[in-house]
C-alpha cells in the first residue's frame, strides 16, 4: 500500500453539491483574514464545518427482517 493510498483512505469524500460552498466559505475565511486575524480564526472554524457538514461517507443499510 502506497503513500497516496493511505492518505485517500484516511479522508472522508466531499459530496460534490458542497464544493461551491466550500469553496465561498474558504474564501471570505481569507478575506477577513486580511482585516483580522481573529476573524480569520472564526472563518477558518466556520469553513471547516462547512466541510464536516458535506462529508459524503460510504453508509451501510441493515439487512435485518426484523427491524421496524
Amino acid at each position: 500500500m502506497s503513500l497516496v493510498d493511505t492518505v485517500k483512505n484516511a479522508f472522508v469524500p466531499i459530496h460534490r453539491e458542497g464544493y461551491p460552498f466550500i469553496a465561498a466559505f474558504g474564501a471570505a475565511t481569507l478575506f477577513l483574514g486580511y482585516f483580522s486575524s481573529i476573524l480569520f480564526w472564526i472563518g477558518l472554524i466556520l469553513t471547516a464545518w462547512c466541510v464536516y457538514f458535506f462529508r459524503d461517507p460510504e453508509r451501510v443499510t441493515p439487512v435485518d427482517d426484523h427491524q421496524a
